[in-house]
């Protein structure tokens, strides 16, 4: 036996009258009218539970759409996203990851251990024979740890102020202190 839904409203859609049974045989077709003022035919039990809205052509339509986009996340979500990576890298790698969550955002607040970037930072240990510590780990951004390839801190940095001055864009006087010019 069919449930008379003459009248009853569902959201944005008011069903009007029976129309059918379903294709299927399970459930029923109703007419209904949006309330942008389209009639058109409606499985009634996608109506009652919500899966329908609207006639899917009209304004209002258009405005839930809009609404339902997710928001960008939050900084807290992107900072346990970026410490979930380390930790990724830490067990293919085979190391103990001994980083918290506040030790681990100490590190990443600054800027690069070697260039100005701020964004998306990770961190690198500073021995690779050695645990993800507070005391191993300098923060590092991806252009700069793809750079390292498995280097140690000071062997980049020895590597990178070869190039430079071969490039002439790097003087290191008598007392060691290294010039850069521009």
């Amino acid at each position: 036996m069919r449930k008379d839904e003459t009248g009853k409203k569902y959201n944005h859609i008011t069903l009007l009258r029976y129309s059918r049974p379903s294709a299927k045989g399970v459930g029923s077709r109703w007419l209904g009218r949006c309330d942008c003022g389209n009639v058109r035919e409606y499985l009634v039990r996608d109506v009652r539970h919500g899966r329908v809205k609207t006639c899917g052509t009209c304004e209002l339509h258009r405005n839930l759409i809009s609404r339902r986009k997710t928001p960008k996340p939050g900084p807290r979500y992107q900072l346990r996203r970026r410490m979930a990576r380390e930790i990724r890298r830490a067990v293919i790698e085979g190391q103990a990851f001994d980083l918290g969550d506040k030790e681990f955002r100490a590190l990443t607040a600054g800027t690069c251990t070697f260039c100005p970037e701020t964004k998306g930072l990770g961190v690198q240990r500073i021995r690779p024979d050695e645990a993800y510590t507070s005391r191993n780990c300098m923060p590092i951004c991806l252009d700069c740890r793809r750079t390292m390839l498995g280097m140690t801190a000071e062997e980049c940095v020895l590597r990178w102020s070869k190039m430079l001055s071969s490039l002439g864009l790097l003087v290191i006087p008598a007392n060691g202190t290294p010039i850069t010019q521009k």
